[in-house]
C-alpha cells in the first residue's frame, strides 16, 4: 500500500467488543503504513468497533465505541494525519421509527442516537480530524427496499455523517443484488438516497451529507471479470464524486487497478 494512489485509508477492527490490546494492534498498523509512505500525500480513517446482527442488541453504548478511538488515536506518531472516524456498521438493524428518527423508541433509532453522539465525539476534535463517514450495503434480497430506505433516513434527513459511501455488494452477491449498481449511481449523482428505479427516498434533502459509492473488486469471486467491467462502466462517470475502494489481494495487477481508478 505504500505505493498506492489512494490518499485516504480506513482501517476497520472486528466487531464489538474490543480490547485495549486490539487498539494498539491498529496504532501500530496505521503507524506503519504512515511510515512507509513518506512524503505521499496521506489521511486515515479509524474505525469504530462493529456493530452488526449478532450485537446491535447487546446494550452497547456510543461511548464503548469512542474510546477505542481515543485509544487508537493516543497511541499515534502521526496524529495530524487522523481525518475523523469510520462508522463501522454496515446496516441499520431491527425495527425503526421513520418518523422519529433520533428520538424513536424502535431498535434502529436507538442506534441512529448512538451514531449522532459519536458525531459529537468527533466534531469536538478529540481524535483530531472531524470528518465522520459510513458506508452501508445498499439492499439485499427481498428486504432490499427496506434497507435503502431506511439509509435514507440517515443520510438525507439527519446531519450525522459527513459522507455515507454505499457498498452495492454486487459483486459478492449479484443474484440478492439486481439494479443495485443502477441505484448507487442514482443516489450519487442525485447526492441524495434512492431506490433502484431512482425514486428518492427522502422527497427534499434536509441534510448536508455527500453521498458517495464503493468500488469492489474481489478476484476470487466467480464471475470476477464481468462484474468488474460492470462496476467500471456504471461509475465511469462518477470519478469525480466521493469514492471508497474495498479490494482483495496485494499483487501488482490489484494495485495496477485501484491506481487506474483514481
Amino acid at each position: 500500500m505504500a505505493e498506492c494512489d489512494a490518499t485516504d485509508f480506513v482501517f476497520i477492527p472486528k466487531a464489538y467488543p474490543q480490547t485495549a490490546g486490539a487498539a494498539d494492534e491498529m496504532a501500530y498498523a496505521i503507524n506503519s503504513l504512515l511510515s512507509a509512505r513518506g512524503s505521499k500525500t496521506t489521511k486515515v480513517w479509524i474505525g469504530t468497533p462493529g456493530i452488526d446482527s449478532n450485537n446491535f442488541n447487546s446494550g452497547y453504548t456510543a461511548s464503548m465505541l469512542t474510546s477505542f478511538l481515543t485509544n487508537v488515536y493516543n497511541e499515534l506518531a502521526y496524529k495530524s494525519k487522523v481525518a475523523g472516524a469510520y462508522m463501522n456498521q454496515e446496516a441499520i438493524y431491527g425495527g425503526m421509527d421513520f418518523n422519529n428518527v433520533l428520538n424513536g423508541t424502535q431498535p434502529g433509532n436507538r442506534q441512529i442516537r448512538i451514531m449522532n453522539e459519536i458525531r459529537t465525539f468527533v466534531k469536538s476534535g478529540k481524535i483530531g480530524g472531524t470528518q465522520f463517514i459510513w458506508c452501508p450495503y445498499y439492499g439485499s434480497g427481498t428486504s432490499a427496499a427496506t434497507i435503502i430506505k431506511k439509509i435514507g433516513h440517515v443520510a438525507d434527513k439527519v446531519n450525522i455523517f459527513d459522507t455515507v459511501f454505499l457498498q452495492p455488494h454486487t459483486m459478492f452477491e449479484p443474484d440478492k443484488c439486481v439494479g443495485n449498481l443502477n441505484g448507487v449511481k442514482y443516489s450519487v449523482t442525485a447526492n441524495q438516497i434512492c431506490y433502484r428505479d431512482n425514486t428518492k427516498v427522502i422527497a427534499s434533502k434536509a441534510s448536508s451529507t455527500q453521498i458517495g459509492y464503493e468500488m469492489e473488486y474481489a478476484p476470487r469471486m466467480s464471475g470476477f471479470a464481468g462484474l468488474w467491467a460492470d462496476y467500471k462502466n456504471a461509475f465511469s462517470s462518477c470519478k469525480s464524486k466521493p469514492c471508497l475502494f474495498y479490494w482483495e489481494g496485494n499483487t501488482e495487477a490489484t494495485f495496477n487497478e485501484v491506481n487506474a481508478w483514481f
